[in-house]
């Protein structure tokens, strides 16, 4: 009924279809042109704002060990949010903390450096990049 935030998103939401084990069917309505915006619309819905990330993992860089940082974010920011904080995590600067719907929260597990911190912004700029390139 509405535009999932991401292609992720997406493909969770049309994969529940027939879980229950009964035939299902998945329609999607689309008129010309839309599948490639719709897709582009993803993208871009998915778009890491650089200064945001900068202005976090300026923070992270001074929180101390054992804290937890919470993201206050608005729907619009949490793939973003998303994005950072999976990153802390697949590095293990952090582990995964609480997760609502205005709130998501790591606690950080050793300290982050301001190269640990670009690099973190590069590795999620280059992905962006790559979504954009596949597209």
């Amino acid at each position: 009924m509405s535009v999932p935030e991401s292609v992720e998103a997406y493909a969770q939401e049309s994969g529940r279809v027939g879980r229950d084990g009964r035939p299902a069917w998945a329609v999607i309505c689309t008129a010309p042109h839309d599948d490639t915006d719709l897709r582009l619309f993803l993208l871009e819905r998915e778009r890491p704002d650089e200064a945001w990330l900068k202005r976090h993992l300026a923070e992270l860089e001074a929180a101390e060990r054992d804290a937890v940082y919470r993201l206050a974010i608005s729907e619009s920011e949490r793939p973003q949010a998303t994005l950072l904080l999976s990153q802390l995590v697949e590095r293990g600067f952090a582990v995964a903390g609480a997760r609502e719907p205005s709130l998501e929260a790591v606690t950080l597990r050793r300290a982050m450096t301001e190269a640990d911190a670009q690099e973190i912004l590069q590795d999620i700029l280059r992905r962006r990049a790559a979504k954009l390139r596949r597209f």
